[in-house]
C-alpha cells in the first residue's frame, strides 16, 4: 500500500552552501503550558554539516543559556488536587525536575466565570436521555473520593457562547477547570455528525500528511484537553494549524465513550463499575492494539504500536489488529472488546 515516490535529486544550491546545517546549536522548539506549568522544548544539534567543504561538525560539550520573560502570559491558579496531579506527569517530561516546586502555578480558584463556586474534579458532559444512566457513574466517583457531577448539553449550550456547539462546551471545560477545580472530564456520547451519529461535538483539527493537503483534518478531542488559546489563532476557521499558536499540552484529561442509546450508555457505565468495583480475573492481562492507516510511504505506525508490545508483562495477552495488515474492520474490534480486550 501507499504512494511510491521517485527518486529527488540533491539540490545544488543546498549542497553547495558553506552554511552549516542546522544553522542553529540550540534553538526553543515550543513552549506551552501543561495544568499551570510552562514548559519549554529545545532542539539541541550536537551533529551539523557544511556542505561545500563535505565537512561534518560534532559537539561534544554544548553550554548554552535559557532568557525567558515575566508576566508575559495570564497566570492560572490551581486547586491543590490540580497542581499535584499535573507536577507528577510534568516531571516526567521535563529535565529539570528538581525545579518544579519552584515552577509550580500558585494556589486558589478562578472567579468571574459563569459556575458558582463548587469542588467537581470529575466532570461528564452528555445529552439528557443519558444524564440518569451517568449519575451512576459520577455517584460511584464521588464516593471514592472523587467529586463528580454530570452536565447536560443543553445547559451548557444555554449558557456559554462560541462559534459553534464544540466550542461551548470548550469554554465550558475552561470554566470547570478554573471554578470547580476540575481535572478529568468524560464526553458521554459519539461524534459521527457524518454518520447521524453526533452526540457530543467533535473538532476536526488539521494534521500534517505526506502529500502536504493543507484540508486535511482528522476528529481530536485534544481540542478540549488543551485550554489555552483558541486553536484558530489566525482565524481562518482550520484549528490546529502550525500558526494557531497550539501548545498540545494537556489541561485536563478528557475521554469519549462513544454511545449513541441509552442502553449503550448504560452498558458502558455498568462496564466501567464492574471493573473498577470487581473486575473479572485475567481482563488486566490483556491489551489490544489497533492501528490506523493515516500515512502512506515509510511511515509505519505498526512501529508504535510494537514498542508498546516490547514492554508489556511477558504473561499478558497481546492482540494486534492493523489495518496495513487488512484485519483492522469494524466487525474486528467490537468482538476483541467482547472477547475480553
Amino acid at each position: 500500500k501507499g504512494k511510491v515516490y521517485p527518486f529527488v535529486e540533491p539540490n545544488k544550491e543546498i549542497y553547495s552552501s558553506s552554511t552549516p546545517y542546522p544553522e542553529e546549536v540550540v534553538i526553543c522548539s515550543h513552549a506551552g503550558s501543561m495544568g499551570g506549568y510552562r514548559i519549554a522544548g529545545l532542539l539541541v544539534h550536537p551533529v551539523r554539516y557544511i556542505p561545500k567543504l563535505k565537512r561534518i561538525i560534532f559537539y561534544s560539550k554544548i553550554e548554552f543559556e535559557v532568557t525567558y520573560r515575566e508576566n508575559v502570559h495570564p497566570i492560572n491558579r490551581k486547586t491543590e488536587r490540580q497542581r499535584d496531579i499535573f507536577k507528577e506527569r510534568v516531571r516526567n517530561l521535563i529535565l529539570n525536575p528538581e525545579d518544579i516546586e519552584r515552577w509550580g502555578p500558585p494556589l486558589g480558584i478562578g472567579y468571574g466565570g459563569l459556575l458558582p463556586p463548587d469542588t467537581v474534579e470529575y466532570v461528564i458532559i452528555t445529552v439528557d436521555s443519558f444524564e440518569t444512566s451517568f449519575q451512576n457513574l459520577a455517584a460511584w466517583k464521588t464516593k471514592k473520593g472523587v467529586p463528580a457531577k454530570v452536565v447536560t448539553l443543553n445547559d451548557i449550550y444555554a449558557d456559554y457562547s462560541g462559534i459553534d456547539n464544540a466550542e461551548k462546551i470548550r469554554n465550558f471545560i475552561i470554566d470547570a477547570s478554573s471554578t470547580w477545580g476540575t481535572i478529568w472530564v468524560l464526553l458521554g456520547g459519539q461524534c459521527d455528525y457524518e454518520w447521524g451519529q453526533e452526540i457530543v461535538p467533535r473538532r476536526d483539527v488539521w494534521y500534517i500528511t505526506v502529500d502536504g493537503d493543507e484540508n486535511d483534518t482528522i476528529p481530536s478531542d485534544l481540542y478540549f484537553s488543551d485550554l489555552d488559546g483558541s486553536w484558530d489563532g489566525d482565524g481562518d476557521g482550520v484549528y490546529g494549524e502550525s500558526t494557531d499558536g497550539v501548545d498540545f499540552y494537556s489541561d485536563v484529561f478528557v475521554g469519549r465513550a462513544p454511545v449513541r442509546t441509552t442502553t449503550q450508555a448504560e452498558t458502558f457505565v455498568n462496564k466501567v463499575l464492574t471493573y473498577e468495583k470487581s473486575p473479572p480475573l485475567g481482563y488486566q492481562k490483556k491489551i489490544l492494539l489497533p492501528a490506523g492507516y493515516l500515512w502512506p510511504g515509510s511511515y509505519d505506525e505498526r512501529l508504535s504500536q510494537e514498542a508498546i508490545a516490547n514492554i508489556v508483562p511477558l504473561d499478558w495477552q497481546v492482540s494486534r489488529l492493523y489495518e496495513r495488515d487488512g484485519n483492522l474492520t469494524h466487525e474486528a474490534f467490537v468482538d476483541s472488546v467482547q472477547s475480553g480486550f
